[in-house]
């Protein structure tokens, strides 16, 4: 998906946007102009990562009188990548 929001307008040299979504890939255009004419240039970046959120409870099921079972799904919002498999 590619959606395009103008973030600043001003004569900055620098600008912070805040907002983003974790581990997610960004590209930003700066376009400096002059009565002359606009020079364009893009670069993209990625966000960190950071700790997953959407964790469902897990399930747990009475096995015996000394086990259980147990088993979870993976949270709806994972942020990254895991190291440590499900």
């Amino acid at each position: 998906m590619h959606i395009t929001v103008q973030v600043y307008h001003g004569l900055s040299l620098g600008h912070g946007v805040t907002g983003l979504t974790p581990y997610s890939r960004y590209l930003f255009t700066v376009s400096a102009c002059t009565t002359a004419g606009c020079l364009n240039t893009s670069v993209t970046a990625v966000t960190t990562q950071a700790p997953p959120t959407g964790q469902s409870p897990p399930n747990i099921t009475a096995r015996a009188p000394v086990s259980l079972d147990v088993s979870w799904k993976p949270p709806s919002h994972p942020n990254g990548i895991f190291t440590v498999p499900f």
